[in-house]
């Protein structure tokens, strides 16, 4: 009956002194009905927190982890734990970031850092210079180690290296360099020929050798080229041909011009047309009747009817063409012969100054298509000097490396002595993109998101006023429950309200 007087008395006045709340002893279905009524809330807690977690999933930068591993073989005698530990530490050194940075252009590896450095270096005088470079070395070294790891199980001889960027084959290539730095700055230190070093270095060198074989392929491919050199060697020749023929070109174009102004000068001097003799009829006339005095002279005397009539004949003739003279009758116009040639080589002097203007013309675009593929080649010749002696740094490396193991061999007594032997089991590959952490990010967020909406949950059951069911009122005040009446939806939502 007390405990009946208490929830009256906390349901009518429960400020008043003297008395507490009465909390519901709840049992588990009574929390599971209360997590149940508060099914939206806790959705909506996990869909929120399950979003900010692929959000931050989605803004992480991309980024592409490359791996390899180590076997550490170590003397019979010595502790493998302390051995392996000390084998981290030095390839976590700084001697060896700083080392393998040396091996590649700031630009290439973190171009942010050597824009930065660009812009500090313009920016002060140049006896800043050592002091900008060193603070940007420092910059790249603790860059380097926030995606470099050197890490091992416990009581395990492997060692699992890996080395992160955002591309992949610059991931493996940095983390390869490391690896070989690694080894020489580790034969520096120890101050003798780790068990199968040369041999691990020989693979990474060949690694190095085919990848610059690759980049040799891929810029030959990219630039449809067969042959660089050659390439380069042929259209230099081209370019000295076609200058030696516009040469040439040049002095017969000057030697038609000439020619030219020459056949127009003579041309200008020589009449076109010339004054022409008309021969027969009167003339035929006068020379016969000559002729027929001459003859008669010889057998007559030049008193002589026959001599005094052919003389009056003579006469006739010779009056009537000095009248024909007198009128131009005698006198026609024709063609000038030499103009007529001269005309002739103009023309063909003409003709031949067109076809050359012409070959000119196609001379000078020819050299102007090979000027601009020079200008390419050369443009791309740094890139290619570069490739090359890349190429040629691997190969003697590799022949070197060859040499080296084919004469000394591999010095096997220090795995049974205190210093450690290397060996690289594979060498670092161009990774794919590093999705698992993204997925641990979703993960976390989802199961954070859980976390909080199940602690509301139980915390909304727990301090909420009233009775879930009524196994909760009996349980709480000991008393049997009679019957239980439902409250309506509308004057739920007034009260609500």
């Amino acid at each position: 009956m007390a405990g009946r007087q208490d929830v009256r008395w906390h349901s009518a006045n429960p400020a008043m002194a003297g008395y507490g709340p009465i909390r519901a002893r709840l049992s588990l279905a009574d929390l599971l009905l209360q997590l149940w009524r508060a099914k939206w809330l806790m959705g909506l807690i996990i869909a929120v927190i399950t979003g900010l977690g692929v959000l931050a999933a989605t803004m992480m930068p991309e980024r592409h982890v490359s791996s390899s591993r180590l076997y550490v073989r170590v003397g019979q005698q010595a502790n493998l734990q302390q051995v392996v530990q000390g084998e981290l530490d030095m390839m976590q050194s700084p001697v060896i970031a700083e080392r393998t940075l040396s091996r590649f252009p700031l630009e290439r590896l973190y171009p942010k850092l050597a824009l930065a450095r660009s812009k500090a270096l313009s920016r002060n005088p140049a006896s800043q210079r050592r002091v900008i470079e060193a603070k940007y070395l420092a910059r790249s070294v603790a860059a380097f180690h926030d995606t470099f790891s050197a890490q091992t199980k416990a009581h395990s001889p492997v060692v699992t290296v890996s080395f992160g960027h955002q591309d992949g084959a610059i991931a493996a290539e940095v983390l390869n360099a490391a690896l070989a730095t690694y080894l020489d700055y580790r034969l520096d230190v120890v101050g003798t020929l780790p068990v199968d070093a040369v041999g691990a270095q020989l693979k990474l060198a060949e690694t190095d050798l085919l990848n610059a074989d690759d980049a040799i392929s891929g810029f030959l491919r990219a630039n449809d080229m067969v042959d660089f050199d050659s390439q380069r060697i042929a259209a230099q020749a081209l370019f000295g041909a076609l200058t030696r023929d516009q040469s040439r070109l040049q002095a017969d174009i000057n030697a038609t011009t000439q020619k030219i102004a020459k056949t127009r000068a003579q041309l200008a001097a020589t009449p076109a047309e010339l004054d022409l003799l008309v021969e027969g009829g009167p003339n035929q006339r006068l020379f016969n009747l000559q002729i027929d005095r001459e003859e008669l002279l010889a057998r007559y005397t030049p008193d002589s009817q026959a001599v005094l009539n052919i003389d009056a004949q003579i006469a006739r003739v010779e009056t009537y063409l000095a009248s024909l003279e007198r009128a131009g009758a005698l006198v026609r116009s024709g063609p000038n012969p030499n103009f007529q040639i001269l005309r002739a080589a103009l023309n063909a002097s003409e003709a031949e100054a067109a076809s050359q203007a012409g070959r000119k013309s196609d001379l000078a675009a020819q050299l102007a298509q090979i000027e601009l593929q020079i200008a390419q080649l050369n443009a791309l010749m740094p890139n290619w000097t570069t490739l090359t002696r890349n190429r040629e740094i691997a190969d003697l490396s590799v022949r070197s490396l060859a040499e080296r193991q084919q004469s000394a061999g591999f010095n096997t007594s220090d795995a049974s002595g205190e210093i450690a032997a290397i060996r690289i089991l594979e060498p670092a590959q161009v990774p794919s993109i590093d999705l698992q952490q993204r997925g641990l990010i979703v993960l976390s967020g989802f199961a954070l998101g859980g976390l909080i909406a199940l602690i509301v949950g139980l915390m909304r059951a727990v301090t909420r006023r009233g009775f879930a069911t009524a196994g909760a009122v009996q349980r709480t005040v000991g008393l049997p429950v009679i019957g239980q009446i439902r409250q309506s939806r509308s004057r739920a939502v007034a009260k609500h309200r």
